[in-house]
């Protein structure tokens, strides 16, 4: 569903709204690792927040998610379970 609101907004001239969005998701399921770190780690669990979203963020893993198009589905599925999994945790 996604692809097909994309489709009616850009067309299928140009590639890169496409990518964008992948990117923006990427830096979405980056984020909700890092804010589920620092729920699940008591002391000092800010730091190990940023250490954890940022080498989420930059493993090289992750490229053929990001840079394929069709990699949407890995990244929204991360969203949602991640998303999940923050709502459930207590925030201490």
């Amino acid at each position: 569903m996604t692809y097909a609101l994309q489709w009616l907004i850009h067309g299928d001239t140009i590639a890169w709204p496409y990518h964008a969005v992948n990117w923006i998701l990427h830096a979405c399921v980056a984020a909700c690792v890092a804010e589920l770190t620092r729920r699940l780690i008591a002391n000092k669990g800010e730091i190990a927040a940023y250490i954890a979203g940022l080498l989420f963020a930059v493993h090289p893993v992750h490229v053929e998610a990001v840079a394929n198009i069709i990699g949407r589905a890995e990244l929204m599925c991360a969203l949602g379970f991640l998303g999940a999994m923050i709502c459930c945790c207590i925030d201490r």
